[in-house]
């Protein structure tokens, strides 16, 4: 059965395996893949159309997506990199299993799919903070850059500053939008590469105390920052992503 007839086939809402407390969330939609980068060797960023009365995100917020892979429904959560106040979404995907392995190989503008309702308190506050640390490693730079753009698209007139750490320069995610980010007035971006720099470092915090910090990474890294932010007036809300985070859920046979 092709993926489209696939889509049409289920009625909305679908029975999401997210707790007895959302099943049958309403707050699933369709929607449709309508641009894919390949941005690294092991991953690709997807922008998704999601219809009209999909109940939106807030920036930090997981998304639970539902793909047909072989006539087969399977869950991939993941962190939109987009801002809150775009229509569209845009998440990267590395590989981690055998959906996200099809999204990087086999995606392409019209694959549909389904969007869950939006998760998660790693969310800015209001009113927007003057100042503000962002603070992530690999994965977690989507929910970070998420919380960036929107400071952005609302004329943030503050300080943003934002610590990215990756294992080397081919392997960072979203570089040419931390390179436009960057270029908005009061946005500091630091892109660290452990090959070089080494692993995160309590120095590398120096002249930045006091002021809401968000961290999204492994646990290490969250653990690390933690403990030096814990020290702070400022609140801390982290993030972890989970090195082997599984993404093949099965919700139902086609």
């Amino acid at each position: 059965m092709p993926q489209e007839a696939q889509l049409a086939a289920h009625s909305l809402p679908i029975a999401w395996p997210l707790g007895a407390q959302q099943q049958g969330e309403p707050g699933v939609a369709r929607g449709r893949i309508v641009d894919v980068r390949r941005t690294t060797a092991h991953s690709a960023t997807l922008t998704v159309q999601p219809a009209s009365g999909w109940g939106g995100f807030l920036a930090g917020q997981s998304l639970r997506f539902a793909v047909p892979v072989d006539g087969t429904w399977h869950l991939l959560r993941t962190f939109p990199a987009s801002s809150q106040h775009t229509a569209q979404l845009e998440f990267t995907v590395t590989r981690r299993g055998p959906v996200s392995e099809y999204l990087i190989t086999q995606g392409r503008r019209g694959l549909p799919l389904l969007v869950g309702p939006a998760a998660g308190t790693f969310v800015l506050p209001l009113p927007r903070p003057q100042r503000l640390l962002l603070v992530s490693a690999g994965r977690g730079i989507t929910p970070a850059l998420s919380l960036l753009r929107t400071l952005c698209d609302e004329g943030h007139e503050g300080d943003v500053t934002f610590l990215h750490y990756c294992h080397a320069a081919r392997d960072l995610l979203h570089r040419e939008d931390l390179e436009q980010l960057e270029r908005h007035p009061g946005v500091r971006v630091e892109r660290r590469y452990t090959t070089a720099h080494g692993r995160f470092d309590p120095q590398h915090l120096d002249g930045l105390a006091e002021q809401p910090v968000y961290v999204s990474g492994p646990e290490t890294l969250v653990d690390a920052v933690t403990a030096v932010t814990a020290r702070w007036a400022e609140p801390t809300l982290s993030e972890i992503s989970a090195p082997t985070m599984p993404d093949n859920e099965t919700i139902a046979r086609s």
